[in-house]
């Protein structure tokens, strides 16, 4: 048996040719917020849209996906990472960028400013995003949209890949069991959304959050949320395929 995550909850590198960092000295970390199913439910339905299953529902899901978790020797040690129970609503198939644009950032803003009054959401990107964005192949990111496109989507979100370029993320999913995406857009701010301050560390710093199953025309560009101070920050930068310590990708675990 090939145990996959370490015992932080990060995702061991396995054989990928792209740069990755074998280790990493977890200086840049997310930890676990505090949450109740009940609060992610309210904030998913009030700020990303109304919801077709009930909060029922949507508790006996995010269970299942623990447990599932919980009974698997090779997954528990994601579990000793945090872990964001979100949901995605149905949702027609759209252009990504116009999505994330008009309706998943400002949910993200939304929520970030009602939990954090004192602080702000920067969109620091002025370029517009409508056709520029797509799932990189093989990511499991383009499966998850074309699900949502039939019902409410209930996962996990896990910021387990630092030190990982968005190469190496991308070649790793393919090590990890079915179930598993790399992060985008729509499931990193719905993470964002049911726990708004995943990026809020009072003692130390937390990473840059890659939508590292999203691409561009550009293979050197990437978008991310990440925070400046006690901001939350959209913007865009070049990654030139390198790991850094600094920058995560995040794992959805979505049945």
């Amino acid at each position: 048996m090939t145990v996959l995550f370490d015992p932080n909850g990060r995702c061991i590198p396995g054989p990928v040719k792209a740069k990755v960092q074998p280790k990493v000295r977890r200086y840049f970390r997310c930890e676990q917020p505090e949450y109740s199913l009940q609060d992610i439910y309210e904030r998913s339905a009030r700020f990303i849209g109304e919801l077709t299953l009930t909060e029922a529902e949507f508790e006996q899901q995010v269970t299942r996906l623990m447990s599932d978790l919980k009974g698997d020797p090779q997954l528990v040690d994601l579990l000793s990472g945090p872990v964001i129970p979100f949901i995605l609503p149905k949702h027609a198939r759209e252009d990504i960028g116009t999505l994330l644009q008009q309706k998943y950032l400002p949910a993200v803003a939304s929520a970030f400013g009602h939990a954090y009054p004192d602080y702000e959401f920067v969109d620091h990107n002025k370029t517009p995003l409508a056709g520029r964005l797509r799932p990189a192949a093989n990511t499991g990111h383009q499966e998850l949209l074309q699900r949502q496109a039939d019902r409410d989507l209930v996962g996990l979100y896990c910021p387990a890949m630092d030190g990982y370029s968005l190469g190496a993320a991308r070649e790793q999913i393919s090590l990890l069991p079915q179930h598993f995406s790399l992060a985008g857009a729509a499931d990193t701010c719905a993470a964002l959304v049911a726990c708004p301050g995943l990026l809020m560390r009072e003692d130390g710093y937390t990473p840059l959050l890659w939508f590292g199953a999203l691409e561009t025309d550009d293979p050197n560009e990437g978008f991310h949320l990440e925070a400046y101070g006690y901001n939350l920050n959209f913007n865009r930068r070049m990654h030139l395929g390198n790991a850094d310590e600094y920058w995560a990708n995040g794992l959805v675990y979505c049945k």
